[in-house]
């Protein structure tokens, strides 16, 4: 599926209508040239949202739960998620790796 913009004939003519026209036609051949898919970098974030809302529910649910909540999750070192890190050891990782991964 190719996005292709179009302008309408049906709109008043103004003195800019033959650069719009042409703008668009550049913009045409260049996405077609270029295999460009403009749609596809909506497509790709729309895929994580289910994803994102089973975390929140899944979350949720574990502060919300009377059983095994955040106090008794945890993995490794870290075993008790309700406590503060007084290291600055996972907000520091989590920081790196995000700068890191735009870099």
């Amino acid at each position: 599926f190719h996005l292709r913009f179009t302008f309408s004939s049906r709109l008043p003519a103004t003195p800019r209508t033959p650069r719009l026209i042409l703008a668009l036609r550049g913009m045409n051949t260049s996405l077609k040239l270029n295999k460009a898919r403009p749609l596809m970098t909506v497509i790709a974030p729309l895929a994580q949202i289910p994803i994102f809302i089973t975390f929140v529910f899944a979350t949720r649910g574990l502060i919300g739960e009377s059983g095994h909540g955040l106090a008794d999750g945890g993995a490794l070192w870290f075993t008790d998620l309700s406590v503060r890190d007084e290291s600055l050891a996972l907000p520091l990782l989590a920081v790196a790796s995000t700068y890191a991964n735009l870099e």
